[in-house]
């Protein structure tokens, strides 16, 4: 395996990581906004087979009651509903062996779904499948930087909900 080969699977597990602490840290922060005392287990266990798109929505949901620093949440929000799709196919799609071209390394990643589609207006019904989408070092490692800005307001929030509960029972 040759090194930029080497930088770029790393590169992916860390962006794997990175996807994988975003979503516990958001159910994390649903779940202590849920309750009001300690025991946030009970929420995590309702909670943990929610899909992405459903923790997000439940988020919202609960902080239009709530009110918990609504501007942040709400950012928070529109920042991972921007990077979720993406999420799916780093997840779960073919990665191919990444390649020099020019000098510029990428990778490419293929989702293996067909995907059906109907023209009311002719009647023509079109089944699309393998789709690919490549992606340079760069623009992995930029979506690694944004899931890290968003994981740093996880924390930041969650920090704040664990020291405003702290400071209600003294």
């Amino acid at each position: 395996m040759s090194e930029f080969e080497k930088e770029f699977y790393a590169y992916l597990g860390l962006l794997s990581v990175r996807f994988a602490n975003m979503e516990y840290y958001l159910t994390s922060l649903l779940s202590m906004l849920l309750i009001s005392d300690d025991d946030y287990l009970y929420p995590l266990t309702i909670l943990e087979n929610n899909n992405l798109n459903s923790n997000l929505d439940s988020l919202k949901k609960v902080n239009k009651i709530r009110g918990y620093e609504e501007q942040s949440i709400s950012q928070m929000i529109s920042e991972i509903r921007k990077v979720k799709d993406h999420r799916n196919l780093f997840i779960h799609g073919i990665w191919h062996v990444p390649k020099s071209n020019d000098g510029k390394f990428s990778v490419t990643c293929e989702k293996k779904k067909i995907k059906f589609e109907e023209d009311k207006n002719s009647r023509r019904k079109t089944w699309h499948h393998n789709s690919f989408h490549s992606y340079t070092l760069s623009e992995i490692k930029n979506k690694i930087s944004k899931l890290d800005s968003i994981i740093r307001i996880q924390k930041r929030l969650i920090s704040q909900i664990e020291q405003d509960k702290w400071e209600q029972k003294f």
